[in-house]
């Protein structure tokens, strides 16, 4: 007898924490969730499948280590990045841009350490500040071959980094132009780890709650009670999900969508399952020309802004060894 969804789903977040003790039961039911949503696991033929060609082989580890590098070099770019995010009005802070740019080197950390540990190549980045005003963390700068020779990258490969529970590659404006390659990695970043990361060096502690007793904030026991609630610092895990190339960009599969319908019934739009392709004013640029007045939504995302995006599904995404052999040969000039 076949198991249940529930029972699948539970069966295989207990396997996902037991073969990578540093996710929780929350990013494990991210993980899986987005892997249904995101069509990886009908992609892959089967859970057991998704579990051991992509989970297993795509994940990798970060420490306090690679968080402190991801804090420095973002610091220094941090001050130069537009406040606005990109397709929006919303004003982010430079705290806030910090943490956001820390997220996308330790993404490129990662990236490095699949290549590292997977092909045996090092990725060498490029930590120079250039002119662009929406600075990316993304230029492979040279590459390290197994053999020990140092070389230049043959193509440009860019990447971009999103939750446990993203499912779309988004990548926007003209950038599809500006590389060879699109990578995505998933993050299994909380909300807390930058707090968790101010715990572990004492900030809090040894700074911050005593000018707080001092100045009359808290008393000894409030303090104390401060700091037993906050979280700890845990290892990030980051999966490496997958990547689009030209070919795909210039040939993709034709999307996937369903009807939407109102309680009596009336069509009223229709939801984006799998899609590779542009989205402009937030609707599928690649479908029947009788279907582009309607309204659209996308799986998991509703819609994105009205600027335009080239997008991708994660189910859609190159990921099997051999495409990342391909993409590092092509990468490297066939040298590795």
């Amino acid at each position: 007898m076949s198991p249940t969804k529930d029972e699948e789903r539970e069966q295989l977040v207990g396997l996902i924490m037991k073969q990578f003790p540093d996710i929780d039961q929350d990013q494990a039911e991210k993980l899986y969730q987005s892997a249904v949503d995101g069509r990886e696991i009908q992609q892959c033929g089967s859970v057991a499948a998704w579990f051991k060609n992509r989970v297993c082989f795509s994940m990798v580890v970060l420490d306090l280590n690679d968080y402190v590098t991801a804090l420095a070099h973002s610091l220094r770019i941090a001050p130069n990045l537009a406040a606005t995010d990109y397709g929006t009005s919303r004003q982010r802070d430079l705290g806030q841009l910090w943490t956001d740019t820390a997220r996308g080197f330790l993404g490129e950390i990662a990236l490095g350490r699949f290549a590292k540990e997977r092909f045996g190549i090092q990725l060498i980045p490029d930590y120079t500040l250039g002119p662009l005003a929406d600075y990316l963390p993304s230029d492979i700068k040279m590459i390290k071959l197994p053999n020990g020779n140092t070389i230049e990258p043959k193509l440009k490969v860019s990447f971009k980094t999103t939750k446990f529970n993203g499912i779309w590659l988004d990548i926007p404006g003209a950038q599809i132009g500006h590389s060879n390659a699109f990578i995505l990695v998933k993050i299994g970043i909380s909300r807390e780890h930058f707090i968790a990361f101010l715990k572990w060096i004492s900030f809090i502690r040894d700074k911050l709650l005593p000018l707080a007793k001092m100045a009359g904030t808290f008393d000894e026991d409030q303090a104390k009670q401060l700091w037993d609630r906050l979280p700890d610092f845990r290892k990030i895990p980051c999966y490496i999900v997958g990547f689009i190339d030209q070919n795909l960009v210039d040939s993709p599969l034709d999307p996937e969508y369903r009807e939407k319908h109102d309680r009596s019934g009336k069509l009223k739009g229709y939801l984006m399952i799998q899609y590779v392709g542009w989205v402009k004013n937030r609707r599928p640029k690649s479908i029947p020309a009788e279907l582009k007045d309607f309204s659209w939504e996308f799986i998991s995302i509703g819609s994105f802004s009205a600027e335009d995006h080239f997008v991708a599904n994660t189910g859609r995404l190159l990921f099997s060894q051999d495409d990342w052999k391909k993409l590092i040969g092509k990468l490297t000039g066939g040298k590795a």
